[in-house]
């Protein structure tokens, strides 16, 4: 478990845990947790970043961390 959190700088999102800190790039799968669960998605990019889920698109926020884990 770690932190999914937006760079500004390189215009990325990064994953951040005690282990390790890698860049995420479109199609990268994850899990964010909402609500009390994980739920498994993807990134993707148009006009904004987003997660797709199984059923939902989610748009994500750059001043916000996620909770997440690896896929």
């Amino acid at each position: 478990m770690g932190k999914f959190r937006y760079n500004s700088e390189t215009d990325r999102w990064f994953f951040q845990s005690s282990d390790s800190t890698f860049d995420f790039h479109c199609g990268d799968a994850l899990e964010i947790k909402v609500g009390n669960r994980y739920v498994f998605g993807r990134l993707e990019y148009d006009d904004t970043w987003y997660i797709i889920f199984p059923d939902a698109r989610f748009t994500l926020r750059k001043k916000w961390i996620y909770l997440a884990r690896v896929a």
